[in-house]
């Protein structure tokens, strides 16, 4: 067997298609935002009940992400769980003035939300992620070791693989589960804030 890292995976990896959801119902949670005028408590608040959100989703990914008894596409040497155990998740909040305080915030290539979550494989499992997810065409490649050894480039051929989307179904399963916990805890996160900003003004 030789190993898939001396491959050039870019040419394999299939075009991914990006889906955007229009979220409406959060005028109130929008208006009770804006009444955090400390910047950090809003970002708290976002920032917790992100995490508590999608911490459901990337459990459930982890559960449903192939392993290599289901599949023989991982690189020599991966453990079977070496794609269940990359997955990661990160929460981000734009502290941007424009985002925080405008009314209605300009999307920019730099900043096209306030609060963003993602939830991903490591960078050393995505190929196998996405052709997990995607499937792959039978292609040609070139690789440049064996065994971890660099040698000369030789041409091998990858067979076609069917699809067998594990991410997006578990995503489009929970997507509502998602909106409901999101509203709830932001509601919570929001009044809980909102009780330590007054405390702290109190105090001044």
């Amino acid at each position: 067997m030789v190993s898939a890292y001396g491959a050039n995976m870019a040419s394999v990896r299939p075009k991914i298609a990006i889906t955007q959801y229009k979220i409406t119902g959060f005028k109130h949670l929008e208006q009770g935002l804006n009444e955090l005028t400390d910047a950090n408590f809003r970002t708290n608040a976002l920032r917790a009940a992100g995490r508590k959100a999608m911490a459901p989703v990337k459990d459930a990914m982890v559960s449903a992400a192939p392993t290599l008894k289901e599949t023989s596409i991982l690189p020599t040497g991966s453990v079977k769980d070496a794609l269940k155990d990359s997955i990661r998740m990160r929460v981000s909040v734009n502290k941007s003035p424009k985002m925080t305080k405008a009314k209605k915030p300009k999307i920019t290539k730099a900043s096209k939300s306030e609060l963003r979550i993602v939830i991903a494989t490591g960078k050393e499992a995505q190929g196998y992620a996405l052709v997990s997810e995607y499937g792959r065409k039978e292609t040609q490649i070139n690789r440049y070791s064996v065994f971890g050894k660099l040698t000369q480039a030789y041409e091998v051929t990858l067979p076609t693989l069917v699809p067998k989307p594990w991410m997006r179904p578990t995503f489009d399963r929970m997507k509502g589960d998602i909106l409901f916990t999101f509203r709830k805890e932001l509601s919570k996160e929001i009044t809980k804030k909102a009780k330590a900003q007054a405390r702290r003004k109190s105090k001044k």
